[in-house]
């Protein structure tokens, strides 16, 4: 269904201006300071100037940078003012509306300049706002869902639990304006506001089959130091368990049975050439040195049951040539888990897990390790190591943690 903007809201959108997630900025109601919005494309954070004299009574009035969504629909943000400001009731947070109108039926989630934090709304045209306070006072991590006519409200300071309030009841349409909303709680005054880890999320639907259905993926960097999350890469099908390879320059993911290196320069993937492999699973893990990864395999000669091996490949050492090793596991399903070095044993071990079978009793026998010529004997149903050459951890991965959300 077309939106149509009401005459009281003022566009302040610079023309061609990007804003990522959002389709456009607007001043609602009478201001008297123009606000803007400006989005940092490398940092995927968004700086938003707003004035205007309050969001609350029977109409507001405040900066809003916006999207038009239907149904439902789960919306996060970190978000902080810039500075002490003026007024302790300046506002920031997420903004659902019915409309562009000043007076329009809205809900919203708002942290004070003080700290308050509540979720208010008004539930017709023209009415009064009403609000449910918030517990935590100076949340900086705000998410807002809307489930049908019931708005959840879930508040927190980072690295801490949500807490939580919601309304019920609200009836905004199905079409409706959401977006992030800054007010200065003074007509004289601008205020700034930064907002990162910026999410607009659509849930699965009641009847999505888990494994079968999906509406894509994404992958994503997280400074640990910060908390600060940055989308990298996209895609519509589904792919998991990235990994670090060693120099920091690049990751290493499982989709559709292959393996991809996903270049950190160029925000692109790449098949990784693993020979007969090509049924892998999300348990793959690169040596310290970045020149094997120990993959698991679903081999067809097995009848379907996964196989752990190492595998010299160019996923991390693109001139190298692909070549594998003796089989660590074939009583599937293992996991390649991890690798070690052992403080009394030079060389890398990898860990595996090896399920124990009826066809496997417990003597299983050795496999030589080919990089070392040392050799160790799996025992069914532990983790198990086999040396597989040296290598030493850098730091330069150290800080950043690399996840896939799959939806």
């Amino acid at each position: 269904m077309p939106f149509s903007e009401s005459s009281s809201a003022t566009s302040s959108s610079a023309q061609g201006q990007t804003l990522d997630l959002f389709e456009s900025e607007t001043d609602v109601g009478v201001v008297k300071l123009r606000g803007s919005t400006t989005y940092d494309a490398e940092h995927q954070t968004y700086l938003i100037a707003g004035g205007g004299a309050n969001i609350w009574g029977d109409h507001d009035n405040f900066h809003f940078v916006w999207k038009r969504m239907r149904g439902n629909f789960i919306v996060s943000t970190r978000a902080e003012f810039i500075g002490t400001g003026v007024e302790p009731h300046r506002k920031l947070g997420w903004m659902v509306r019915a409309s562009l109108d000043p007076g329009s039926a809205n809900v919203n989630a708002a942290v004070q300049g003080d700290g308050l934090t509540s979720i208010q709304f008004r539930r017709a045209t023209g009415a009064s706002t009403e609000e449910a306070r918030s517990s935590l006072a100076g949340a900086n991590t705000i998410q807002l869902e809307r489930r049908g006519n019931t708005y959840i409200m879930s508040v927190a300071r980072v690295g801490e639990m949500f807490v939580v309030n919601q309304v019920a009841d609200i009836t905004l349409g199905d079409d409706v304006y959401i977006g992030l909303c800054v007010t200065s709680y003074n007509d004289d005054v601008l205020e700034q506001a930064t907002f990162s880890n910026v999410r607009i999320v659509v849930p699965a639907r009641p009847d999505l089959v888990p494994n079968r259905d999906y509406l894509g993926c994404q992958l994503e960097l997280l400074e640990i130091a910060t908390g600060t999350r940055r989308i990298i890469y996209n895609a519509r099908e589904p792919f998991e368990a990235p990994n670090w390879t060693p120099d920091g320059a690049a990751l290493i993911y499982n989709s559709g049975g292959r393996l991809y290196r996903f270049d950190l320069a160029r925000n692109t993937p790449v098949v990784v050439d693993t020979g007969f492999a090509t049924r892998n699973n999300n348990d793959h893990v690169l040596s310290f040195d970045g020149t094997m990864i120990a993959i698991s395999h679903h081999s067809e000669e097995d009848k379907g049951a996964a196989i752990v091996t190492p595998f010299r490949s160019r996923a991390a050492s693109p001139s190298a040539s692909p070549r594998s090793a003796p089989h660590i596991c074939t009583a599937g399903p293992p996991m390649a888990s991890s690798w070690s070095t052992p403080a009394n044993a030079a060389g890398n071990f990898i860990s595996t897990v090896c399920p124990l079978t009826a066809a496997r009793k417990p003597s299983l026998p050795a496999v030589r390790a080919w990089t070392t010529g040392r050799s160790t004997r799996q025992t069914a149903g532990i983790s198990t190591s086999t040396q597989l050459g040296m290598g030493r951890c850098r730091s330069g991965a150290c800080n950043r943690m690399a996840v896939t959300r799959n939806s």
